[in-house]
């Protein structure tokens, strides 16, 4: 499904006027898996591309009194293009994994398990399907980063440890998004030329764990999965610390509260430096107190590698 996804993701972007006749072309799978996958919400990193200032860019028009609009309009176009190849990918695995077991799955119990299934290997687990309004949304995404990934990878754990009909396949996915992490971290540290070590895939190593060094930073591989293996290993870890969990520190590797150092690591940049101001720290343990230094640093959050 994953490599079907792929293709239609790399057409879209070569001939987007081609996305709309694709979907057409599904409407009796899609019509069928709707009430139990949804519908498509599209990609909470790109959203603003379709709308705003990007979509201003893509509109403008060429005159003399304004020749440089030719470099606004292909960042414009670029970028939509961009964000509807993404949102394709998303798209067309929900599509093809409700294509391949429709003939499997009859029952209400059965669609809807694994609509839940899809919705969170698709990372589309959001809380619009709750009714939650638009504001509340904009304001969870303001405060934290990437919250439909983050709640998707925590989604599929739960589905995984709760028996139903789709419990099997959860757990076979969890284990293949792990492992698939693990090795794609191995091979990129690896092309850039630097050792593989036990400590690395070590969760109370900090922000060393399933991470690259670029230049004076270490920068982390596997996202939401990388985020959830951590806290669970570093939390197991502190079960022979009890007092870690009610402690209130939240940037050290020995002492800091599981919970506390995962809601920091997934906040988003303007709410972490907020917080980074507030505690003295950031959630690595780098000083804050300077704020020449930390200014230095400031980009790094913004702008990875």
């Amino acid at each position: 499904a994953f490599g079907k996804a792929m293709v239609q993701s790399l057409k879209v972007f070569a001939s987007p006027e081609g996305y709309a006749k694709w979907l057409a072309s599904k409407k009796h799978v899609t019509d069928d898996m709707y009430p139990y996958a949804g519908g498509f919400t599209g990609s909470e990193y790109f959203t603003a591309t379709k709308g705003n200032k990007m979509k201003q860019w893509a509109d403008m028009q060429i005159t003399r009194e304004n020749p440089a609009a030719i470099g606004r309009i292909a960042v414009g176009k670029g970028m939509q293009r961009f964000a509807l190849s993404f949102e394709s990918f998303l798209d067309a695995a929900k599509i093809s994994m409700w294509e391949g077991m429709m003939p499997h799955i009859k029952t209400v119990e059965k669609k809807s398990a694994y609509g839940r299934l899809i919705r969170n290997l698709s990372v589309t687990t959001d809380t619009v399907r709750l009714g939650v309004s638009k504001g509340s949304r904009e304001i969870e995404g303001l405060l934290g980063f990437s919250p439909r990934f983050t709640r998707s990878i925590w989604a599929l754990v739960v589905q995984a440890a709760t028996p139903g009909p789709m419990q099997h396949e959860a757990i076979l996915s969890l284990g293949a998004l792990i492992g698939g992490a693990a090795i794609i971290y191995a091979g990129v540290k690896t092309a850039l030329g630097q050792p593989v070590e036990p400590a690395d895939f070590d969760p109370t190593s900090g922000g060393r764990f399933m991470s690259v060094k670029v230049g004076n930073n270490w920068y982390g591989l596997g996202g939401s999965v990388r985020g959830a293996i951590q806290l669970l290993g570093y939390s197991i870890a502190s079960l022979k610390h009890p007092e870690r969990f009610v402690s209130t520190d939240s940037t050290s590797n020995d002492k800091s509260n599981p919970f506390l150092k995962y809601a920091r690591s997934r906040l988003s940049p303007l709410a972490g430096t907020v917080a980074d101001l507030a505690a003295g720290q950031t959630v690595i343990g780098q000083d804050t107190e300077d704020r020449g230094a930390w200014l230095r640093r400031l980009p790094d959050m913004f702008i990875p590698f």
